[in-house]
């Protein structure tokens, strides 16, 4: 969806103090504190938690070893996602470069 003049009807008028939210690059990346951050080249990853592991028997003189069975109980899937948000200004910068680069690139052919 392309931003219009009609959805920042504010800006365009006299009188605008400020802009809120643009701050919010000021701060530091107070998430990396508290979040571990891992790279992946997989669309998902699994994590798989295990169950049926009792406590451990005293096992008599002998006697023979009990057992125990595990399985797989919860399975966790987390799945990548790219997020993007590109501004009409960004966009058309970017249209801009492209269409310098190849005439550009036109002329050193010639």
């Amino acid at each position: 969806m392309a931003i219009s003049r009609a959805q920042l009807v504010k800006e365009l008028e006299p009188g605008l103090n400020a802009l809120f939210g643009l701050e919010y690059k000021n701060y530091a990346n107070e998430h990396a504190e508290i979040f571990d951050t891992e790279n992946s080249d997989r669309a998902f990853e699994e994590e798989v938690m295990l169950s049926g592991f009792s406590n451990a028997q005293v096992k008599p003189e002998g006697s023979s070893i009990n057992y125990d069975s595990a399985q797989e109980t919860f399975t966790a899937r987390y799945t990548h996602e790219t997020l993007a948000l590109v501004t009409q200004n960004k966009l058309k910068q970017q249209m801009f470069l492209t269409e310098r680069l190849t005439v550009h690139t036109l002329v050193e052919m010639v």
